[in-house]
């Protein structure tokens, strides 16, 4: 099912005032309006809107409606001949009105989430976030390099170090750059997130997906990971606020730690955005 419908389905907040509802309601009492929600609800949950009118179908929705399963018969018949609520094939039953709503819904869900894969693709690959990573700007986005990369001309092969650092302290510039990077990233990212709240919490999250024993194959792939990743989270979340839904917006750092980013999301359909380290080749530098 599309687009977290279990939350909501939009409505009219007077829809009781519906002659057609109230000619239900004076047949079957407010009891009969509640049996209507329990219908309009789990078509709503259906992929097409639609249900199927056999024998399981009745039990189910009859066992929702606290009635026996001739009841919820003569009920749906009402609402389908008496009340003109719903329509039928004579196989499947559906409401033309749910359907309009929850059609229009999923067009505009998808506006939102084209205008937001290129306004994402356009702020992330963008030169000033690879400066700022420390990382290097390759055909297809950012990199990620480590300390021990280096784009000048330095004789790497040169044993001395010529300001006299140890190799320890080395050691441990390379984790203090990483740790740079790991939080300018974050702090990119944060400036996009939804809901800017639990910063603290949702770093702590962060970093644990981004730790320094991680090869730079490894960090390439988590970081292309999550972009896809937030770039779906940020069209959804660009939705439900419009609809004023901001409320179903995960905390960041309990959306961080319920995503996998060593796998990207099962609907990307995105092109590669970070290009993984290496020449140009494809050789490891």
């Amino acid at each position: 099912m599309s687009f977290q419908n279990s939350y909501w389905f939009p409505h009219d907040y007077d829809a009781h005032a519906d002659l057609k509802i109230r000619a239900l309601i004076k047949k079957y009492g407010l009891e009969g309006y509640g049996r209507w929600w329990v219908v309009v609800e789990q078509l709503a949950s259906q992929e097409d809107y639609r249900l199927k009118r056999c024998s399981w179908v009745i039990e189910a929705l009859a066992e929702a409606m606290r009635c026996e399963t001739d009841e919820t018969e003569a009920f749906l018949d009402d609402c389908i001949q008496s009340f003109e609520l719903l329509a039928s094939d004579g196989e499947a039953f559906w409401s033309e009105s749910l359907m309009r709503r929850m059609q229009a819904r999923e067009a505009k869900k998808q506006v939102f989430v084209e205008a937001g894969k290129k306004g994402a693709k356009k702020r992330w690959d963008s030169q000033a976030i690879a400066t700022l990573l420390g990382g290097q700007k390759g055909a297809n986005g950012v990199r990620w390099l480590d300390s021990t990369d280096s784009t000048d001309s330095t004789d790497s092969t040169d044993s001395t170090d010529k300001e006299g650092v140890t190799p320890k302290a080395e050691n441990e510039h390379s984790l203090e750059d990483h740790e740079d990077k790991v939080k300018t990233f974050f702090e990119a990212y944060w400036q996009r997130e939804p809901r800017k709240e639990g910063k603290k919490a949702a770093f702590e999250a962060f970093k644990e997906n981004f730790p320094a024993t991680l090869s730079r194959e490894q960090l390439n792939i988590r970081l292309q990971n999550f972009q896809e990743h937030f770039d779906i989270r940020e069209a959804d979340a660009e939705e439900k606020f419009f609809e004023g839904e901001g409320r179903f917006v995960s905390k960041p750092a309990n959306w961080i730690r319920s995503n996998d980013f060593d796998e990207p999301p099962e609907d990307n359909t995105e092109g590669q955005l970070f290009e993984p380290v290496g020449s140009e080749d494809g050789e490891d530098v």
